[in-house]
């Protein structure tokens, strides 16, 4: 009964609301608390762990956060049912509009007086509201359509304040096709700084983030997820891949969404998937498609050293954050990707702190130290990192493991841009602000989350 009721959740929370989810939720509990005396009764509620936390069952973690006078003070618009349901919401890369929102809602940063404001953030869950009330194949007008009637709802978006305003872009499409008729002067918050807006001829807009006020937050893993990836971590002498790499090796939209002018050139995922590929071969590599099922997938991520990070769909995707939990270093194969928080800015500090501590690297550099080289020399990376991998990957694990989170990013560029000469001239060095660190792994610098 406690299981049924707790898989129910999401369902009661979206036809009842959150008061309902959240009575259901304190019942399913004290069923599965009394149950402590019969043996061989066992219900997993580590599977539900968030629930809480969104219901508001449990205290959110920003106490000292937000307890400093100095501290930025938002006011969170209400805006219906763009902002609901809860629970339903609240999975995948999109899942953080809702924790976002929601953070906000029970933050003692958040103000109930728009004249003490810094900041208006205004909650939208486009993703989800597409899935639950928009025709299929209509998405892209329709949730145009109601991203204006939101702007337009808004009562202190004025000439005065609308700089203040924060949207909140989740997902490699930036839902609101003429945001920039509406919103171009207000800061985005977004996981994909190069979204695709035009979905006719499916190019990324390379100048639609603007990094003087607009910020790369990180899109949403689930809490099972991360557990089960730290679960699935070896030690790292005792991993047996060098460097791994498994999904879609073939799909529609990587050989048709593309950006021109550099750094981009007309790249497409699948040319660089297909040189992935190419390495299937090998002896230290897992390279192939979809492990299922996905303990399987997070098991073999946990097995290797070093895990590739290609452009998808969009130029960030999930793959990274995998990678940071299993403690495998992500390499990314990507010249456009921005990490979240690389930019610099008042409000990005500002944001930092929101989101745990923002990614610093001890060169003062926000960026991430970069292997350079085109993907088509991508098996330069094998000599480099052959013979100090399992010193590098085993301090990255054993920081993810000791909560220190620190994070190490390997960076391969994808841009065919760099001229063979100068390519000689870099090859096996490890470059950062201009100057080669050496080539061997452990000079990369650390990007840490303070």
């Amino acid at each position: 009964m406690a299981a049924v009721m707790l898989h129910s959740l999401s369902f009661i929370d979206r036809d009842e609301g959150e008061t309902a989810a959240a009575e259901v939720y304190r019942q399913a509990e004290r069923l599965v608390n009394s149950l402590g005396g019969w043996s061989g009764w066992r219900v997993n509620l580590t599977w539900h762990e968030f629930a809480p936390k969104l219901l508001g069952l449990e205290p959110l973690p920003d106490a000292q956060l937000c307890a400093a006078e100095q501290r930025p003070r938002f006011y969170v618009y209400d805006t219906g049912d763009y902002a609901r349901p809860l629970l339903s919401c609240a999975s995948g890369m999109e899942g953080s509009e809702v924790m976002l929102h929601r953070f906000l809602l029970r933050s003692r940063c958040r103000t109930r007086d728009p004249a003490e404001a810094d900041f208006f953030y205004v909650p939208f869950y486009s993703f989800c509201f597409q899935n639950l009330h928009i025709k299929p194949g209509t998405e892209t007008e329709e949730l145009d359509k109601h991203n204006i009637a939101v702007v337009n709802s808004l009562e202190y978006f004025d000439v005065y304040r609308r700089r203040q305003h924060i949207f909140h872009f989740a997902h490699e499409f930036w839902d609101f096709p003429s945001w920039e008729s509406y919103v171009a002067r207000a800061k985005i918050f977004a996981v994909e700084a190069n979204p695709l807006i035009d979905v006719v001829n499916y190019r990324h807009c390379v100048s639609c983030f603007d990094a003087w006020k607009d910020v790369v937050v990180p899109g949403h893993t689930d809490a099972w997820a991360m557990r089960k990836l730290r679960e699935k971590g070896k030690p790292s002498t005792e991993r047996r891949f060098r460097f791994c790499f498994h999904g879609a090796m073939r799909h529609d939209l990587y050989e048709r969404t593309h950006a021109e002018g550099k750094p981009f050139n007309g790249s497409r995922a699948a040319d660089t998937r297909r040189q992935i590929q190419a390495f299937a071969g090998e002896s230290d590599a897992s390279i192939g498609p979809h492990i299922t099922p996905l303990l399987d997938y997070y098991g073999r991520v946990g097995d290797c050293m070093f895990c590739l990070v290609p452009k998808g769909v969009g130029y960030t995707n999930g793959r990274l954050f995998e990678a940071f939990f299993a403690g495998c270093i992500p390499v990314i194969l990507s010249d456009a990707m921005l990490v979240p928080f690389q930019a610099s800015g008042t409000l990005l500090s500002r944001a930092q702190g929101l989101f745990g501590g923002g990614y610093q690297s001890n060169s003062n550099d926000c960026g991430a130290v970069q292997l350079l080289g085109p993907c088509s020399q991508f098996g330069g990376i094998k000599s480099n990192c052959k013979g100090e991998a399992a010193n590098l990957a085993g301090k990255a694990r054993s920081a993810v493991l000791a909560g220190e989170r620190l994070l190490t990013v390997a960076v391969l560029k994808a841009s065919a841009a760099t001229s063979n000469e100068r390519q000689r001239k870099r090859e096996g060095c490890i470059f950062a602000r201009g100057q080669c660190l050496g080539a061997v792994l452990p000079s990369v610098h650390w990007i840490a989350r303070d």
